[in-house]
């Protein structure tokens, strides 16, 4: 009987430490491209990193023409390394 329960808190705190589903955050854009869109995606991608979420899906319904010439992004991609790309 002990045993049985000792398995049974083993097995109960395996499917505790399960990952649960995904969380995707999501961020949408809409009308003509501003400054102020950076500071948005940046704000969207530390939220998503606090809150451990799967991933950003980032959706861009704009016009063809951005209103201000393109700069350097500030923005540095957050995206880890596969082992498999380094080659």
């Amino acid at each position: 009987m002990k045993r049985f329960r000792l398995l049974l808190t083993a097995f109960l705190l395996l499917i505790a430490a399960l990952p649960t589903a995904a969380q995707v955050l999501r961020l949408h854009i809409d009308g003509t491209i501003q400054p102020i869109a950076a500071e948005e995606v940046s704000r969207a991608v530390d939220a998503a990193g606090s809150r451990h979420a799967a991933a950003l899906l980032i959706e861009i319904n704009t016009p063809a023409a951005c209103s201000t010439p393109p700069a350097k992004s500030s923005l540095k991609s957050r995206r880890p390394r596969s082992p498999s790309s380094s080659s």
